[in-house]
């Protein structure tokens, strides 16, 4: 992405040495001393009624500490391009090449009156730190900064602080900036493929799957044939898992296919191979293929079970729970019920305590036992209201429901039947109709 945004200051040049002056605590004398000049003519410089010579300047900026920061406009242009350089060097994760440039930029912070370019060098410095409390702190700093912004400031800001949500999972909020984010396009100003991700994904984790496909449909496209992305398997297996749950297993297993392929002969990783394995097993027990499901899941538990300790590595640990959750599904509906309870002891260990992954096992078990009314009270009354606030867990919701209707229309409980009609009816509504707190 690149901006055709001019970087002309509406200060003088006098005026921005005053600025540096004043907040370095130096007097007129202290600068005429060192230029050897007397403090009227330092009053011309600053007032605009002297010239000041390139030799002039370079030992006034020395005096004042500033050697490296760009007063005149052409430095501000050249100091704007670096940092669109510094966005593409982030959008493409190239960190350590981002930073450098950064550090070597650090001089901006000297000249804050230079507020447009200030500020996008705060927020390109954010962006390196979404992963902790100087996020949340340096955002509230650069909030008192938007007034009079170019609007390259305020995509980014808004860019970035979507992300800072999206991070902590407040998707609401997310989706509040991605909006703002969207109005402020351009062609000069595009949402690059790891912004719609970003969409894409929050889209995702709230259940919307339609928006989901939408928005990773076009990132999928930005990247093309890219293999040397890291989101591009990402953005393949969210938009398999969104054609799942809307019901177009071709588009699923085609692209299942493509990132497990994607995982074998280029990211070569264990982890990574388990990860998709785990995630065709899903797209498996959907179909109702669940012998080939539970194979993909056993694949996957040795692919995962090879790389670390998984009480040590959360994100392989939390990979490994999800895999034991789809190899339970199977082996419920597969009517395996001894080996099931095995698998729910390990997964239910290895959540120590975890609500959610609890309470997927409980509904599992108590799914094989709707004779008792103690596991369809358990059911209707906490599994299902928990499942449908939960974004993409409404999917088990779904689940729960279809199979109570079915085993109510059986024992012909028929106003009970249509109370999870309606309750399915209105999981599938929310799969397309985006609520009026979400729209984009």
């Amino acid at each position: 992405m690149s901006s055709k945004s001019s970087s002309t200051s509406p200060l003088t040049l006098g005026e921005k040495i005053m600025h540096v002056r004043k907040a370095k605590g130096y007097s007129q004398e202290n600068l005429a001393h060192a230029i050897k000049r007397n403090r009227p003519f330092v009053q011309r410089i600053e007032n605009g009624q002297a010239q000041c010579t390139d030799e002039m300047l370079d030992t006034i900026k020395k005096f004042l500490g500033i050697e490296n920061a760009p007063l005149l406009d052409h430095e501000l242009e050249v100091y704007r391009g670096q940092l669109w350089v510094v966005n593409d060097l982030l959008n493409a994760t190239r960190i350590p090449e981002a930073q450098k440039i950064l550090d070597e930029m650090a001089p901006i912070t000297d000249i804050p009156f230079e507020q447009d370019l200030f500020l996008l060098y705060k927020i390109m410095e954010l962006r390196l730190h979404l992963d902790d409390n100087y996020a949340i702190e340096e955002m509230k700093k650069i909030e008192a900064l938007l007034n009079n912004v170019s609007n390259d400031a305020l995509f980014l800001y808004h860019r970035t602080k979507g992300n800072l949500y999206l991070h902590i999972a407040d998707y609401k909020n997310a989706i509040r900036h991605y909006s703002k984010l969207q109005s402020l396009a351009t062609d000069n100003l595009k949402l690059d493929a790891t912004t719609l991700y970003c969409i894409g994904f929050v889209y995702y984790a709230i259940g919307k799957f339609y928006q989901a496909i939408r928005y990773l449909e076009q990132a999928k496209n930005e990247l093309g044939n890219d293999r040397t992305s890291i989101i591009l398997p990402q953005i393949i297996i969210n938009l398999a898992c969104s054609y799942v749950f809307t019901g177009d297993y071709k588009n699923a297993g085609a692209l299942f296919e493509t990132s497990l392929t994607h995982a074998k002969t280029v990211d070569k990783s264990s982890f990574r191979i388990g990860a998709v394995q785990s995630y065709m097993a899903m797209y498996y027990i959907e179909t109702k293929n669940y012998e080939k499901g539970l194979e993909l899941c056993e694949d996957a538990l040795k692919n995962l079970n090879t790389e670390s300790d998984l009480r040590k590595r959360p994100i392989n640990k939390q990979s490994y729970a999800i895999t034991l959750i789809n190899k339970a599904q199977c082996l419920v509906k597969m009517n395996k019920i001894e080996e099931f309870k095995a698998v729910a002891e390990q997964a239910l260990s290895l959540a120590e305590g975890d609500e959610h992954t609890t309470l997927l096992f409980k509904s599992l078990e108590h799914m094989t036992t709707l004779n008792n009314s103690a596991s369809t009270d358990y059911l209707e009354n906490t599994a299902i209201p928990y499942f449908m606030n939960h974004g993409y867990s409404r999917i088990t919701a779904l689940e729960i429901c279809t199979n109570l209707e079915a085993h109510y229309k059986k024992k012909k409980l028929k106003t009970k039947a249509l109370a999870m009609a309606a309750i399915i009816r209105d999981i599938y509504k929310g799969f397309f109709i985006v609520d009026e707190d979400f729209e984009l």
